[in-house]
């Protein structure tokens, strides 16, 4: 850990939960109030948005993305859980309270460093 000052990196992200890095050095953030990912380049604006929330599956599980939390990024895929937790004690306002099938979703990465090799 560094003893500097903190600094904003990045603002107006809805539910930032969850970081990773790609290849070509962009931040990828789990915007769960969003039901999508965002990307960042190195000054911190969103440059790329993926995913989002298409329903409820017959066996319960969510379709697309819903809370996405946590991230991963291995090679030319990104590794999100779709936490899908419901936020009110309300009963019938949120989607998340029909989830019965918990999943993680893999999306492809659209990366600058596969055109330069080609």
């Amino acid at each position: 850990m560094t003893t500097g000052e903190i600094v904003i990196f990045a603002e107006s992200i809805n539910g930032a939960d969850g970081l990773a890095m790609d290849d070509d050095g962009c931040l990828w953030v789990a915007a769960n109030q969003a039901d999508a990912l965002k990307k960042l380049d190195g000054y911190g604006r969103v440059i790329d948005s993926i995913g989002s929330f298409k329903g409820i599956g017959k066996d319960g599980a969510p379709q697309g993305l819903l809370f996405p939390a946590s991230l991963v990024i291995t090679g030319k895929f990104i590794y999100v859980t779709n936490l899908a937790l419901p936020l009110t004690s309300a009963v019938g306002d949120e989607f998340e309270e029909d989830v019965s099938l918990y999943t993680v979703s893999k999306l492809a990465l659209k990366l600058n460093s596969d055109k330069k090799q080609r």
